[in-house]
């Protein structure tokens, strides 16, 4: 589950269905990601940080990246 985007939904008085519409990702693939059963794409980590008016890793934490020489 993700807690953080959960608690913005809320906070911010705003239904998946709402974010759903404003980030263009469909409600049950939202519904998968708010609760924790998929890892959202890099796009959709932007969308909906974008939507909800906060940095990527509010959302989602720190990302590792990995480089192969």
């Amino acid at each position: 589950m993700n807690k953080e985007l959960k608690h913005l939904l809320v906070e911010k008085n705003m239904s998946q269905r709402v974010l759903a519409h404003k980030t263009a990702i469909p409600e049950n693939r939202l519904s998968s990601i708010v609760n924790g059963w998929v890892t959202p794409k890099d796009f959709e980590q932007t969308k909906l940080a974008n939507a909800l008016n906060v940095p990527i890793n509010q959302l989602f934490g720190e990302v590792e990246v990995c480089l192969n020489n």
